[in-house]
């Protein structure tokens, strides 16, 4: 078996220790901090007899530190060994927004992807990106997860009949209707609208139906949750029976809106544990809402699969 080394950040503990478990390999902390000056500094372990590394980090607030420190473990590991092969794993990916290529505007997600490359990253694993299609604009190999069963296997334990998936724009379209495709349920899709250049957006319902419904909200990202407060509102207004929600990634702003998401009218929130963010929203007093599900068998069924063959054959 080959020489695998999992570095980690501290705040991605919980993940790293699962992934470590499942792939039956090393792990080791990176130790970060900032000089007076603010400038970051990275630090890790002796890494000469690794043949392979994976660098879990994930994009969370401040994003451009996050992002700057995984560039900086990166840059460590070759200067220490420039033949050891290292796999990003970011599972929320930084600026994975920014994929619309504009005249005169950062086209962001791609230009990261090229950083990562040109600083020694062999390959990336990421999860749910905003738009898939993104990769074609890619030029190092990436692995982008789907949830799809992951939540699709949540669900299928909750005993609640008239189920349905809605998508909250066209964006997310194919991803909902490949879970609801999988658990042979109805699907929802919502359109966005803004009613006026200085209104809030409202959604209006082009396919499905709601009434007496058991719907669960798919989407990828929340962040302020303003947009998934008003969602689940409006489903209510229409005759939802209930609602729930399915987020992949918690970039939640600040505690206002953990807060605000507590107290909304989703039954339940189930969100991955791809930020830590995730950890602050169990101690806010929405243990009974709220539903932690981990990506640690879905990345380390695919590093088995795609990168450790040899060694599970």
């Amino acid at each position: 078996m080959k020489n695998y080394l999992l570095l980690y950040k501290k705040e991605m503990n919980y993940l790293a220790s699962e992934i470590a478990a499942k792939l039956k390999i090393k792990k080791s902390i990176i130790e970060i901090g900032k000089y007076k000056n603010d400038n970051s500094f990275v630090k890790i372990c002796d890494i000469k007899q690794f043949q392979f590394i994976f660098v879990l980090s994930s994009s969370f607030k401040p994003v451009n530190d996050s992002l700057i420190e995984s560039l900086f473990v990166i840059n460590s590991i070759k200067m220490s060994n420039y033949n050891t092969k290292v796999i990003l794993i970011e599972p929320h990916f930084p600026y994975a927004r920014s994929d619309i290529y504009e005249k005169n505007k950062s086209f962001s997600m791609p230009f990261i992807c090229k950083l990562y490359k040109n600083s020694g990253v062999d390959l990336i694993i990421a999860v749910d990106l905003h738009n898939p299609a993104t990769s074609g604009f890619i030029d190092i190999p990436f692995y982008n997860i789907s949830t799809v069963t992951l939540f699709s296997d949540y669900i299928s334990q909750i005993s609640l009949p008239n189920l349905s998936i809605a998508t909250t724009d066209f964006g997310g379209t194919k991803r909902a209707e490949e879970l609801a495709e999988r658990l042979n349920i109805g699907l929802i899709v919502l359109k966005k609208l803004r009613k006026s250049n200085n209104s809030k957006f409202v959604r209006e319902v082009v396919g499905g139906e709601i009434k007496n419904k058991n719907i669960f909200v798919y989407d990828e990202e929340v962040v302020t949750g303003n947009s998934k407060c008003i969602i689940v509102n409006q489903l209510i207004d229409l005759g939802a029976k209930s609602v729930h929600a399915l987020f992949t990634h918690a970039d939640l702003k600040d505690e206002l809106s953990y807060s605000k998401l507590l107290k909304s009218k989703y039954k339940t929130i189930a969100l991955t544990n791809s930020t830590p963010v995730v950890k602050k929203m169990l101690y806010c007093g929405g243990n009974s809402k709220i539903k932690i599900l981990s990506l640690g068998n879905d990345i380390s069924n695919l590093i088995k699969e795609r990168i450790m063959m040899e060694d599970y054959k």
